[in-house]
């Protein structure tokens, strides 16, 4: 059945596995990693180019920013809209994090529910009192939800 329905299956769950956590965790990572791939594999089929810059808006009219010149996005709870830190500038955007994800690089991660770093701006990953920390281009730290904690690394690790 699995070859007359084309399946990838990459593994499979036995309830009392003792390392059912850890095997879950690598088999979503390479489930990700492949969606990234195929996306970029589907942009340059089709002739797009990735994502090199962003058109924001500001005060006098619009900019246009290199991707990768940003360095964190964040969402802003009050205002509803996210935040977009360059090393030089921060620009509000009244877009959700999920729309700007989808069109930015694979190497744009979150580090928590509300912010996503961009992983080749990041220059050092430490450990303080327990908690993951980011250190960005700029020096501003940002804390790595112990969720992300692993494709953070391993991002950083590979840049």
């Amino acid at each position: 059945h699995v070859f007359l329905l084309n399946l990838k299956v990459l593994n499979y769950i036995y309830k009392l596995d003792p390392m059912l956590e850890d095997r879950l965790g690598s088999v979503l990572e390479v489930v990700s990693r492949t969606q990234c791939q195929k996306a970029r594999e589907t942009a340059n089929q089709s002739n797009a180019m990735t994502v090199k810059h962003l058109i924001l808006p500001t005060k006098e009219g619009l900019k246009k920013i290199a991707v990768d010149e940003i360095l964190v996005l964040e969402t802003m709870q009050l205002r509803r809209k996210v935040e977009v830190l360059t090393q030089d500038d921060s620009y509000e955007i009244a877009r959700t994090l999920k729309d700007l994800l989808e069109e930015l690089p694979c190497y744009f991660m979150h580090s928590h529910r509300s912010i996503v770093l961009n992983t080749r701006r990041i220059t050092e990953i430490y450990v303080k009192d327990g908690y993951h920390q980011a250190v960005m281009a700029s020096g501003e730290k940002y804390s790595i939800s112990r969720n992300y904690v692993k494709n953070i690394t391993r991002a950083f690790q590979q840049k």
